[in-house]
């Protein structure tokens, strides 16, 4: 039987001496230990038991340190401050997992959210952020941080997996989403981190396509203009190449392969032409210029020689590889003789830079039917390329 002081002591949290002796005794318990050991515990003061502590007892009846706790499902919980670090996985992994349910209902949700901010004028959300650990040994990667949206069963689509910025309910702009590969900081050689969005594969039907990506700019209200959509190699800070853009249509395997569609003003950046009114060999910045322009007046023909294979590949990018190609347009102005030509020469010097069709540019005399001509010029091989007259 518990005596009221026993009963009292364990309402109120505390364990006076004799609620504290009765409660050895029910327990067949012996604790010898002087006031100070006891106040060395964590959960007594002056020999009282405190509310909030918790004691640990070991096999032999001692007071031990508290060791691996598991607590079951926790239905509400509330935190008025935040520790960096609280939740810590093992050595493997941790996880924040939604609960799974049963026959038709949805599986549990995880959010992860930065908490709204106090009223005031200036004050920001908290961010939310997730990132993978960084290795702390000599060569050892860095963690992934990944967003996978959840499988699907049966009929069922996969879950979808988004990053949107925030909304701005007044004046404020909405908030960006930026996808940037890592940068590399350490050694000469290093690479940045590759960015790569793809739709996703078709792995488990015959005839199933492969999945979409969108890229749109967000659209405009009233009098305002819709979002462009920007796509842009990477700048280089030294004597590097600028990083290149490829846009690519998928192949296939016994069927054509996918189209470029091209739709609206299109646009591309086109420099003043470069002018030549004498026999001259061309440059490659000239040719790369776009537009050569000539002008003569002595009946006579202007040779234009194409530069050698060696310099344009010396000077093109080291993106530019084989089956690549520039298009240069060639216009005589030359008004009165229809003598006045030009003429593009091969160069079969130090790489051969050749022609395929008719390699004069008639003059602009009334006779003549077109006084201007397009050669698409592919590198056909290393130091190797060929003028194509295609108009």
């Amino acid at each position: 039987m518990i005596s009221p002081n026993l009963q009292k002591n364990l309402r109120q949290g505390t364990l006076d001496q004799p609620a504290f002796d009765e409660l050895t005794a029910l327990l067949n318990i012996v604790l010898v230990a002087s006031a100070d050991e006891m106040a060395l515990i964590d959960g007594v003061t002056a020999g009282e038991y405190q509310v909030g502590k918790v004691l640990s007892l070991n096999d032999s009846g001692v007071l031990d340190n508290l060791g691996t706790v598991t607590i079951g499902t926790i239905t509400t919980l509330t935190s008025t401050t935040v520790i960096a670090g609280a939740i810590v996985g093992g050595d493997n992994s941790l996880g924040i997992t939604g609960q799974t349910q049963a026959t038709t209902v949805n599986g549990g949700v995880v959010v992860i959210a930065g908490a709204a901010s106090i009223a005031g004028a200036t004050g920001n959300g908290g961010a939310a952020s997730m990132a993978g650990g960084a290795s702390g040994s000599t060569d050892g990667a860095g963690g992934a941080a990944s967003v996978t949206g959840g499988v699907g069963t049966g009929t069922g689509a996969g879950g979808a997996a988004s990053i949107t910025g925030g909304e701005a309910p007044a004046t404020g702009n909405g908030g960006g989403v930026d996808i940037t590969g890592g940068a590399t900081t350490g050694g000469e050689t290093g690479i940045g981190g590759t960015v790569m969005i793809a739709g996703g594969a078709n792995a488990n039907t015959t005839n199933g396509d492969g999945g979409d990506v969108w890229m749109d700019g967000g659209a405009g209200k009233g009098t305002g203009v819709g979002g462009g959509v920007a796509i842009t190699g990477g700048d280089s800070a030294g004597a590097g190449d600028g990083g290149p853009v490829d846009i690519t249509p998928g192949t296939s395997g016994s069927g054509a392969a996918g189209v470029i569609r091209l739709a609206g003003t299109i646009a591309r950046k086109q420099g003043a032409p470069t002018t030549v009114t004498t026999a001259a060999t061309l440059t490659v910045a000239q040719m790369l210029s776009g537009i050569i322009t000539g002008s003569d007046t002595d009946a006579s023909t202007v040779n234009l020689t194409l530069p050698t294979g060696t310099a344009m590949d010396a000077a093109l990018p080291s993106d530019f590889v084989m089956n690549d190609a520039f298009d240069i347009v060639i216009i005589n102005l030359s008004p009165d003789e229809v003598a006045d030509t030009y003429t593009l020469v091969e160069n079969t010097g130090s790489g051969d830079f050749t022609i395929v069709g008719p390699a004069i540019i008639a003059s602009s005399h009334a006779d003549a039917e077109t006084n201007a001509a397009t050669f698409r010029c592919r590198k056909t091989a290393t130091n190797t390329f060929v003028a194509y007259r295609i108009s």
